[in-house]
């Protein structure tokens, strides 16, 4: 299940800050209109590499407006700027780069620590020495650059290093810098342990709403029943993505009191007249709300109604066959279960 973010009406302002996110991770939604100007490429990097990263960073930057793509939207760009821009370095090399180097390098082979980790994770998440440099460096940057930070928080979840979870919770409740809040929330989203439910139950409260839609999203994926409450009141929360999450996260928790967005988030012709909504964003959305309806229907006799209506009135294939799909597991969990 991944993060929702709905238009770009929610969004209160756009950062300088790169938009390159690695593969595997959310994509940050706090992008206006056209996104920022990608940062100038590192000195020392090569000139038609950097360029390409750019335009992969610019058609990223409006494609992650709608977080429901990142599995098979992003993870396919960062595998192919990863091939664009592929060198002999791995993972310890980059985190040397980081911790001798000085302005641009630091926040770019962070960058590049977080997309390499796809590729040697197993290894470094037995490497005990290799974690708690990691975490010292994210510790140490909190008056750096904000992109290094940010990048830095990525590698930690993405490493599920369960000895970053006070650092990050440190850093989602109080950096300056709401990106960096928003990728401490997803790393603790990552990790998935349950101490990290209580900072990301406070980023509901965040005046960000990127912050609080990550939150959301995060404690979905932890599935904590002390998250409950606090999910249930951000069904009114002003930001439209805020809400969409906090529906999808209850729902995973068989808790259906955002069945009313879920229903808002099937209805194709609702979503057709967001703006920014192409078809193919809406079939995504769609198809993601459907998937939060098959867990839902266990415990909500209306939202396996809801399934059955999708089933025959969607417009999209792909989204009727999701629905008969979910519809039929839990037909076969229950002759399983009798």
């Amino acid at each position: 299940m991944n993060l929702v973010t709905p238009s770009h009406a929610d969004r209160d302002g756009a950062s300088p800050e790169p938009r390159r996110v690695p593969a595997g991770a959310p994509p940050v939604p706090r992008v206006e209109a056209g996104g920022p100007p990608a940062p100038a490429a590192p000195a020392g990097t090569d000139a038609p590499a950097a360029s390409a990263a750019e335009k992969i960073g610019a058609w990223v930057k409006e494609f992650a407006l709608y977080p429901f793509f990142i599995v098979l939207g992003i993870v396919g760009v960062f595998t192919l700027f990863s091939v664009l821009q592929r060198d002999d370095k791995d993972a310890r090399d980059y985190l040397a780069e980081i911790r001798g180097g000085g302005g641009k390098e630091r926040w770019y082979a962070a960058f590049q620590l977080s997309n390499s980790i796809a590729r040697q994770g197993d290894d470094l998440k037995a490497d005990a020495a290799f974690l708690q440099e990691v975490r010292e460096l994210f510790d140490q940057s909190d008056d750096d650059d904000p992109r290094l930070q940010r990048y830095l928080a990525i590698v930690l979840g993405r490493l599920q290093d369960n000895a970053a979870l006070p650092g990050l919770g440190r850093s989602l409740a109080a950096d300056s810098d709401a990106e960096t809040r928003m990728w401490s929330a997803w790393a603790l989203g990552a990790i998935a342990a349950p101490e990290g439910v209580p900072a990301l139950v406070g980023a509901l409260a965040d005046p960000d709403a990127g912050v609080r839609e990550m939150g959301a999203y995060a404690l979905g994926s932890l599935r904590d029943p002390r998250s409950l409450e606090p999910l249930r009141a951000a069904l009114q929360d002003e930001a439209e993505s805020v809400r969409w999450n906090a529906a999808i996260a209850l729902a995973l928790q068989g808790d259906g009191s955002g069945y009313a967005i879920l229903r808002q988030l099937v209805n194709s012709v609702y979503l057709s007249r967001l703006e920014g909504m192409t078809d193919e964003r809406v079939k995504e959305t769609m198809l993601n709300a459907v998937k939060a309806l098959g867990v839902l229907q266990a415990s909500y006799p209306s939202a396996r109604d809801l399934l059955e209506e999708t089933s025959t009135s969607a417009p999209f294939p792909l989204v009727k066959q999701e629905a008969r799909k979910q519809l039929e597991s839990q037909a076969h969990g229950s002759r399983g279960g009798g």
